[in-house]
C-alpha cells in the first residue's frame, strides 16, 4: 500500500467519521501530490478528502523538468506556483485545525490562514528564499503550518509578483476540526 493510498485512506475514513458525528479528533492528512502526472494541474482531486486548491498550480517530477535545487520531500511530485502568484487551498465539508507545507521558493513565502469571513487567522513565513544553495543558509522544504480554529482556506503566497514559479510546495499536510461525540 501506498503511502500517499494510506494517507488518503486514513482522511477519507476521518471524513466518513466527522461527517457521521461518531469520531473525537480530526485525523491529520497528508497530500503528497504523487498520484497526479508531471505538468497537471491540481484543482479539485482531493475534494473527496477536504481539500480544494485554487491558483492553477501544476505539478513538476523530480528528474521530468523539476530543477534539483527544489526537492521534493517524499516521492518525486510536488506542486508549484505557476502560473499564478499565490495558491489557495479551501477546506470542503469541514474546516481544518490546522494546515501547511513544505515549501522550497527562490524569495520569502508566507502561509496566511483565513476563516469562513475572510478573517486573518494566523500567517508565518520562510525568512527568504531557500533553494538548494540560495545562499541564505536556510535549508529547502521549510515546513510552515498554522494551528488555529476554524481555518476555512489558506493562501501560500510569494513575497514580490513575479507572475508565478517562484516556489514550490509538498506534503499539505491539514487536520479537520474536531467534533464532540454525541452522548450515550
Amino acid at each position: 500500500m501506498t503511502t500517499t493510498f494510506k494517507n488518503l485512506s486514513i482522511a477519507a475514513v476521518g471524513a466518513i467519521l466527522l461527517a457521521l458525528g461518531v469520531g473525537k479528533a480530526g485525523l491529520a492528512a497528508v497530500i503528497t501530490f504523487d498520484t497526479l502526472s508531471p505538468g497537471e494541474i491540481v484543482d479539485d482531486q482531493y475534494w473527496d478528502v477536504g481539500v480544494d486548491f485554487n491558483g492553477n498550480p501544476s505539478v513538476l517530477t523530480a528528474g521530468e523538468g523539476l530543477a534539483p535545487a527544489y526537492p521534493p520531500v517524499s516521492g518525486n511530485n510536488l506542486s508549484y506556483n505557476y502560473p499564478s502568484d499565490a495558491i489557495r487551498v479551501d477546506a470542503v465539508g469541514s474546516s481544518w485545525e490546522s494546515a501547511g507545507a513544505y515549501v522550497t521558493g527562490i524569495q520569502k513565502v508566507t502561509l496566511t490562514a483565513y476563516d469562513a469571513n475572510n478573517r486573518v487567522l494566523g500567517t508565518t513565513s520562510t525568512s527568504g528564499s531557500n533553494y538548494l544553495n540560495s545562499g541564505t543558509g536556510l535549508p529547502p522544504n521549510i515546513f510552515l503550518r498554522i494551528i488555529a480554529s476554524d481555518i476555512a482556506y489558506v493562501k501560500f503566497m510569494a513575497e514580490k509578483q513575479l507572475s508565478g514559479n517562484s516556489f514550490t510546495l509538498d506534503d499539505f499536510t491539514f487536520e479537520p476540526k474536531r467534533v464532540a461525540c454525541p452522548p450515550h
